[in-house]
């Protein structure tokens, strides 16, 4: 009789390596029973993803499963055979022991594991402490932190090779977070999110390349940031951070301030709450003091029937010679739908002589049937000799007879550019 040819078991190392690559951990393991071949192949997995995927939550008794889920980390880092480049620890179906995350960041801050990639979402129930053993990871390249504290020890001088960093729910105090940022010498990705303590940041960080920030703040400075390119930024301001950023920013204008380091940025975004908490105050018609040569891309929420909110933004515009792509997201909170508006058109000022003359396309979201939408489609279709398409979305309470009188009105307007047609899209 002719034997069969056993091809699982015989499969090259790198095709082996290679299938392991796209599996879970939990199927990777799963892999053993295959062969006598396979069977330890899971052991030097060097990605460890311990999710929601991986661990489906079952129907069972939480308190149980979550105790069969630690024992099966357990067993798993026991097991281990070789380097742990990745491990991420992400399930909040029920809080985890501090203890056992502890356990599990000793075992990676060991020098044989050489981490690179740690996301960790220490979902306890209430702060968890991260022990000092991690800051002295200093192979890390990504690190997420999620529902912890993060309080570095005083022998803490950064971590040389990290390169992305992002920090969500995480309790730390304003001082420590900007020495962690400004002593990672190669961090080019930096994401904040609903942090606690922290209230107007300063960024300093050289090789900073893109940036994210989420959250209750009163402002942020940027400090030796010239190679920041991607900027994304939403802000919200309670009655308390909005009195205290009014007092101490009443004789200054932000906007200034804030692109003095930005001579590099490519795409910004910024939120309602902080265009007009933070960089409308204080504006006076102006460019910035570096025009932004390399803005591509300029996204903002805005209220239309505001002066302050208009001015900080035709001095963006007006500042970035390059422009190519523009959206805009009406406030309606502030701007109610089918409001009368102003009387007079804040767009027809006579020292608005700027031309959009990159300017390819234009995207406005959640528009209304107000005058001062209609003053602002006006303006950027007059001011735009290249432009391609304008994309126009109404918002939900727009009805079908005011959506149909606006188009038409858009519709008359005259065009800078021979080419541009004006796309009006469903809500």
């Amino acid at each position: 009789m002719k034997m069969k040819v056993d091809r699982i078991s015989n499969l090259p190392d790198s095709i082996i390596e290679e299938i392991m690559s796209h599996l879970s951990i939990r199927d990777a393991v799963r892999t053993s029973i295959l062969s006598s071949h396979w069977r330890y192949k899971w052991a030097m997995f060097s990605k460890l993803v311990f999710n929601k995927s991986s661990f489906p939550f079952p129907s069972q008794d939480g308190v149980v499963y979550m105790n069969e889920f630690a024992t099966i980390i357990d067993h798993i880092l026991l097991l281990h055979i070789g380097p742990i480049d990745k491990f991420e620890l992400s399930y909040a179906a029920r809080p985890l022991e501090q203890s056992d995350i502890n356990r599990w960041i000793i075992h990676l801050s060991r020098t044989r594991t050489s981490i690179k990639d740690l996301v960790l979402d220490a979902s306890t129930g209430q702060d968890y402490i991260l022990p000092s053993c991690l800051f002295s990871c200093q192979s890390l390249t990504n690190l997420v932190l999620c529902h912890c504290m993060l309080k570095p020890p005083p022998t803490f001088h950064g971590f040389e090779n990290l390169r992305s960093l992002k920090l969500k729910f995480v309790n730390v105090a304003q001082h420590l977070l900007e020495n962690l940022i400004s002593s990672c010498p190669v961090l080019e990705s930096l994401n904040l999110v609903d942090l606690e303590s922290s209230s107007h940041l300063n960024i300093n960080a050289k090789n900073l390349k893109f940036f994210n920030i989420e959250g209750f703040y009163q402002g942020i400075s940027f400090e030796n940031t010239t190679s920041l390119a991607e900027v994304t930024i939403s802000f919200s301001f309670d009655d308390y951070n909005r009195e205290n950023h009014d007092r101490a920013h009443k004789n200054s204008s932000n906007l200034l301030e804030f692109f003095y380091q930005l001579s590099q940025i490519r795409r910004l975004d910024i939120s309602y709450g902080f265009l007009k908490n933070y960089l409308g105050v204080g504006i006076e018609p102006c460019n910035l003091p570096k025009p932004g040569v390399h803005l591509h891309y300029l996204a903002v929420d805005i209220n239309l029937d505001n002066k302050e909110d208009c001015l900080a933004t035709l001095c963006l515009l007006s500042s970035a010679p390059n422009l190519r792509e523009l959206q805009i997201k009406v406030d309606l909170d502030e701007l109610e739908v089918n409001a009368v508006g102003t009387k007079t058109n804040f767009w027809e000022d006579d020292h608005f002589s700027c031309l959009f003359t990159k300017l390819q396309l234009v995207k406005i979201f959640s528009i209304g049937d107000s005058q001062p939408e209609l003053d602002f489609i006006k303006f950027m279709l007059s001011k735009s000799p290249v432009l391609e398409r304008m994309i126009v979305r109404p918002a939900k309470a727009l009805g079908l007879r005011d959506e149909l009188g606006f188009t038409k009105k858009c519709i008359r307007f005259m065009r800078a550019s021979v080419r541009a047609e004006i796309i009006w899209l469903d809500p």
